[in-house]
């Protein structure tokens, strides 16, 4: 989604940016036609699996760069990179990388051996660009001291006009939502155990959460334990979070890891506060106690006594969901963060004469 943003701000500078992916799932499909509405010129190639895929992915790169003018290459996930760093070099095209985590730690998380190795390799390879960048500076800081290489932080933009038509929370159904892969490093689990104090004193409080994942039969077990049922909801994969902002009260982000956080950023534009982890990039989008609180990562206690404050202090948090929008589009617009891109780009594309 940051890429698909990103796309979206140089676009409306007046750039002309290329996209060279998979082709998109279903899921995704509405993005993709969005960018083409924008004049993004795409090109897809079809998905396949192991080394099928990335020789696809090399040969629609150097058929595009035959095709278009392209004066530099903006490299974001490090598998890919692994396989075609080395044909942009071979070509001459300068490369800018962008990191979205931090994959020597994102290994450890049940990765292959297969793909861990791949990971190490690509992100090696993206530590070898013109300029690399990442997407808060917390991981720009924890990079610089993996990688031993310079590292900026530019914010992931978000899609904001997605979300600035909603208005403010009026009164009714006190609506806690999160937007997260069921996975352990997102702390759904936290949440769930942090639910059942919130709903013990306020029992019309419901909570949503909107996304899938490997555990979501273990969750909805912990839901069931708890006597939770009737107001706790794992609604699935959503390609519409507006609905649900505009439907909430607050968002809950309880991640035990986050590099960005993009969640927490639309929940700003929808004028909706946050309570987040004090973990990596979140505690640079949430300011504690202006737009949203922070809680402990980890701690479903500290998680349920941020969320019940809230749910008691109405204006305090409606004024939080004010600065929230304020933040957003001061931080985290498409054509402000792509503005910052373009500056690292023509930096690159000077050195690189």
């Amino acid at each position: 989604m940051a890429m698909f943003n990103l796309m979206l701000g140089l676009r409306r500078l007046g750039h002309e940016p290329l996209l060279v992916a998979s082709e998109p799932t279903n899921a995704y499909s509405n993005f993709f036609h969005r960018l083409s509405a924008a004049g993004v010129k795409t090109h897809f190639f079809k998905a396949s699996s192991g080394l099928t895929h990335w020789t696809r992915l090399a040969s629609s790169l150097l058929a595009n760069l035959r095709r278009y003018e392209i004066d530099l290459a903006h490299l974001h996930l490090p598998k890919e990179a692994a396989f075609i760093h080395g044909v942009l070099r071979m070509h001459g095209r300068p490369v800018v990388s962008t990191f979205e985590g931090d994959p020597f730690l994102e290994i450890l998380h049940g990765a292959s051996l297969e793909r861990g190795l791949v990971v190490r390799m690509g992100s090696h390879c993206m530590a070898r660009a013109d300029a690399v960048v990442a997407c808060s500076r917390w991981l720009a800081k924890r990079l610089s001291r993996t990688l031993r290489v310079e590292v900026s932080a530019i914010p992931n933009p978000i899609d904001a006009e997605r979300f600035l038509s909603i208005g403010e929370w009026r009164d009714g159904v006190k609506l806690v939502v999160a937007l997260a892969r069921l996975v352990p490093v997102k702390g759904i689990d936290v949440l769930i155990r942090a639910a059942r104090r919130v709903v013990s004193e306020y029992r019309e409080t419901r909570f949503v959460v909107a996304g899938d994942g490997p555990l979501k039969q273990e969750y909805t077990r912990m839901i069931m334990k708890y006597g939770l049922r009737d107001v706790f909801s794992l609604a699935g994969f959503s390609s519409t979070p507006e609905r649900l902002l505009s439907e909430s009260y607050m968002l809950v982000m309880p991640s035990l890891y986050e590099p960005f956080g993009m969640p927490a950023a639309e929940a700003g534009a929808s004028m909706r506060p946050v309570v987040a982890s004090n973990t990596g990039g979140l505690a640079e989008i949430v300011v504690d106690g202006e737009n949203g609180l922070l809680a402990r990562p980890g701690d479903p206690a500290d998680l349920a006594d941020k969320i019940v404050w809230l749910l008691e202090n109405e204006d305090a948090a409606r004024e939080m969901g004010r600065r929230g929008r304020r933040r957003v589009l001061e931080n985290y617009m498409p054509t402000s963060v792509a503005e910052r891109y373009v500056e690292t780009y023509r930096r690159v594309l000077a050195n690189s004469r």
